[in-house]
């Protein structure tokens, strides 16, 4: 006597059911009709809160805004600046006060503080030209913070252009791994009612569940990875890690021109400020020499005592050294040969830097190249093509599950890819300190660009 069985089929297109009868020859396995039926996933959690998208232009500039590396920045200039003011005054006149043998009058009016002849003054005229070699020294300091304070400020937009790609790198995957976990829930219940029918297998049946459950782990995983993505980009903003936040721009591709290695080092050389910095520093230590040279010179000095003589003093201050003001002259000198040292480290790091940028900006164009040659829509089709074979009872559910995992390693490879070569791209542009658009200019202090300070950026084409 024949059995009649039934045979589910899940069409792939429009995921309908179609009913098939036919006839088998053999009992029914009771192990199958005995099995317990499968176990329904739990609810999919919460992937990732609601939250307010930014765009990268407005990542930028709150973060130049509410960042303390930039608030710290600020108040460095700052501090610069007013060094620079007090460095250039000359040195404040001295009002004593004390009576006749250096003895202090009764502390009143009438006999004491009222009296003009406990009164003296003096005030130091620095004619040895001290106070042209600390000036020059205070102003090229302040240059150097300005120059420092760029340096924060270029750091800051590199670090928050990666903060927010990988928000959007970080999206993508969750997209990719909740389109499997759809079809390893459509491949669950599929393998589990072709198993009630009598037409599947136990093994495919508990193989798929425990692909399904494995998908709803991975779901878990790259949704917490959104959320510590969004918790990085909020650190760059300088607001609190746990503030909804999003990225409202999608990862994208766009080929940028590789330019000339050569000229990109020299744009490095001409406008990156860390090597501004040095310079400005080894300015400063320059006039360090003569400053320490000065105290091997006579300052005038000029007094007066309110005693009822109207007569002022003049005199000289006369140093003798006894070896401490030759130490500081071979010290300072010393000190510019070592800053001269770091002067031309920096440059050869720069140097390194547009070379390495560039190497991998190169390397990431390639990487993407690959997948644009045909293997994103290979792995869509042989995942199609093996859902739909199963479907039909051409094929096996290892071959389904395989070709869902090439699928999901396929597209994150290729998102984590863009998102490699779009920061290599502001890398490279880092490097040789021109961030273009849709970056703001650096403006960290309101203060007039220092002597050597480079000039606009130039805008060119971004990825």
């Amino acid at each position: 006597m024949c059995n009649l069985k039934l045979l589910l089929v899940v069409l792939p297109a429009a995921l309908s059911l179609q009913v098939h009868v036919f006839a088998q020859n053999s009992p029914a396995n009771a192990a199958q009709a005995t099995a317990p039926p499968p176990v329904t996933a739990p609810e999919l959690p919460p992937q990732v809160p609601a939250a307010n998208s930014i765009t990268m232009h407005e990542a930028l500039q709150t973060a130049l805004k509410d960042n303390p590396q930039i608030t710290a920045a600020r108040y460095s200039v700052l501090s610069a600046r007013e060094n620079f003011n007090s460095q250039k005054s000359p040195i404040n006149p001295t009002v004593n006060y004390g009576a006749v043998n250096n003895t202090v009058a009764p502390l009143d009016f009438a006999t004491g503080f009222g009296q003009s002849y406990n009164y003296s003054a003096y005030a130091t005229i620095e004619t040895n030209g001290a106070i042209t070699y600390r000036t020059r020294q205070a102003r090229e300091q302040y240059h150097q913070a300005q120059f420092d304070a760029a340096t924060t400020g270029l750091s800051l937009q590199l670090n928050v252009i990666s903060a927010y790609v990988g928000v959007q790198v970080a999206n993508r995957a969750l997209e990719v791994e909740l389109k499997v976990y759809e079809n390893m829930h459509q491949l669950s219940d599929l393998t589990a009612k072709r198993f009630e029918a009598g037409a599947g297998t136990d093994a495919d049946a508990r193989r798929a569940r425990i692909a399904f459950v494995q998908e709803r782990q991975n779901v878990i995983t790259d949704a917490a990875n959104v959320n510590s993505a969004r918790a990085a980009l909020n650190a760059q903003l300088g607001h609190p890690v746990g503030t909804p936040i999003d990225v409202s721009e999608p990862l994208t591709y766009k080929q940028a021109p590789l330019h000339d290695l050569a000229d990109l080092t020299r744009q490095a050389e001409q406008n990156r400020p860390e090597l501004q910095s040095a310079n400005a520093n080894l300015r400063a230590l320059k006039a360090v020499p003569g400053l320490a040279r000065s105290a091997y010179y006579p300052n005038l000095v000029v007094a007066r005592d309110f005693a009822g003589d109207s007569s002022v003093d003049v005199g000289l201050s006369v140093p003798l050294d006894l070896g401490s003001i030759r130490g500081a002259v071979k010290k300072a000198r010393a000190d510019v040969k070592t800053q001269e040292a770091q002067v031309e480290l920096a440059r050869q790091n720069i140097d390194l830097d547009v070379k390495n940028s560039y190497v991998n900006l190169d390397a990431a164009q390639k990487q993407v190249a690959t997948y644009d040659g045909g293997i994103l829509q290979d792995s869509e089709a042989l995942l199609n093509q093996t859902r739909q074979a199963y479907t039909l009872g051409a094929g096996t559910i290892l071959d389904v599950m395989t070709a869902e995992n090439t699928y999901r390693a396929v597209m994150t490879s290729y998102y984590s890819a863009i998102g490699t070569y779009v920061v290599a791209f502001y890398t490279l542009q880092h490097s040789i300190g021109d961030l273009p658009d849709p970056l703001p200019p650096i403006a960290l202090v309101t203060a007039a660009a220092p002597r050597g300070a480079a000039g606009a950026s130039k805008r060119k084409n971004t990825p």
